[in-house]
């Protein structure tokens, strides 16, 4: 198992990402699921020593609400020490709490999570990515069951693994032709040795992988 990254997800509500990785192919065993139990509810984003057992962690669609100041603090710490940091669609706010000015969503209606989902073709996507769905035998991929909305990705000042000043741009791996007009669906962004994915979409499927599923692969494990 060495071989293989290690990862923590904290159970949501919806969005089903153990059952994806596990279709993918990854070993159920290198994947820790922190979740509830009865009236007990356990997260890997408590405690660092349990988080930094770990090289990817996810956060998969749940509900409005975000994170705590010390889970902020953890996750920073995570992230910043190496650590991949994965959220999607209705938890978009563990993501934007502790990683503040990357990505801003439409919050018109009071927060970014909508009831309606919408699917969107890709209308432009990293060249290696594409060229790699391309090879699994995907071509003009549409994306399905999103539930929010990326207004713009922002440059912000932060500092790099050395501790010195740096501009940091996020970037979108797949733009879509959404109800909106065309928004980024995929982005991540570095942050010192680590990086912060987000996701409009969920990635479950009960009907064979779809395309969203190889997406999550090739940016998580980066096996282009």
């Amino acid at each position: 198992g060495d071989d293989i990254p290690k990862m923590a997800i904290q159970e949501g509500s919806y969005d089903d990402i153990l059952n994806s990785l596990v279709e993918l192919g990854i070993d159920q065993d290198q994947i820790a699921v922190f979740g509830c139990s009865g009236f007990s509810c356990d997260s890997p984003f408590d405690d660092y020593a349990t988080l930094s057992q770990y090289h990817i962690a996810f956060v998969p669609c749940s509900s409005c609400g975000g994170s705590s100041g010390a889970q902020n603090g953890n996750i920073q710490q995570f992230v910043a020490a190496g650590g991949k940091y994965y959220v999607t669609d209705w938890s978009y706010q563990w993501m934007q709490a502790p990683f503040p000015g990357y990505v801003s969503f439409d919050e018109s209606g009071g927060d970014a999570c909508t009831l309606d989902n919408y699917t969107a073709p890709a209308v432009d996507m990293d060249p290696a990515l594409s060229a790699w769905l391309a090879a699994q035998g995907v071509s003009n991929p549409s994306f399905e069951a999103a539930y929010t909305y990326i207004d713009a990705l922002n440059t912000v000042a932060t500092t790099d693994l050395n501790g010195m000043p740096t501009m940091i741009t996020p970037k979108a791996w797949i733009t879509g032709a959404t109800p909106q007009g065309n928004k980024p669906l995929t982005v991540s962004f570095e942050n010192q040795c680590g990086r912060v994915l987000f996701s409009t979409y969920h990635s479950e499927s009960s009907t064979g992988l779809l395309p969203q599923e190889l997406a999550l692969l090739y940016v998580i494990l980066e096996v282009g």
